[in-house]
């Protein structure tokens, strides 16, 4: 499944990465997911969710739904310690708060320079030289 445009805009800027779970494409933290909702104004979706069930995650849960009250996020649904809750991608005071709330981590961006690129690729050619020297028996 393809994720919708604003979805993959929101990935792509804050360089995220998409788990397809079948039914749609979410970016998936410790203690919730963003997603896309099929809503006019072009907010997004945060379900604060964690994977697994204890005490302690319930507590969490619930400081994280106290971040969320307090960040101004729309609260859509609340059931014991689970909430979902929308958000203005577009607006990146929100969107970090959604980052700190869920849990959702941003890939490391990697620039490199060309004489970097050039040392990096040295380097490997003669890691790989010297393997292939040590697996290849002498004659």
């Amino acid at each position: 499944m393809q994720p919708t445009e604003r979805m993959l805009k929101f990935a792509q800027t804050y360089n995220l990465k998409l788990v397809d779970t079948g039914t749609e494409k979410i970016a998936a933290g410790k203690f919730g997911e963003i997603a896309d909702v099929d809503d006019p104004d072009g907010s997004l979706r945060l379900r604060i969710l964690p994977a697994s069930r204890a005490a302690k995650v319930d507590k969490a849960l619930r400081i994280r739904f106290r971040l969320a009250e307090a960040g101004g996020l729309r609260l859509k649904t609340k059931s014991d310690a689970e909430s979902i809750w929308y958000f203005d991608p577009s607006n990146e005071t929100e969107s970090r708060l959604v980052f700190k709330i869920s849990g959702v981590r941003s890939r490391a961006r990697r620039v490199l320079s060309p004489e970097r690129r050039e040392q990096m690729a040295a380097v490997l050619a003669a890691a790989r030289l010297k393997r292939q020297s040590a697996i290849t028996p002498a004659v």
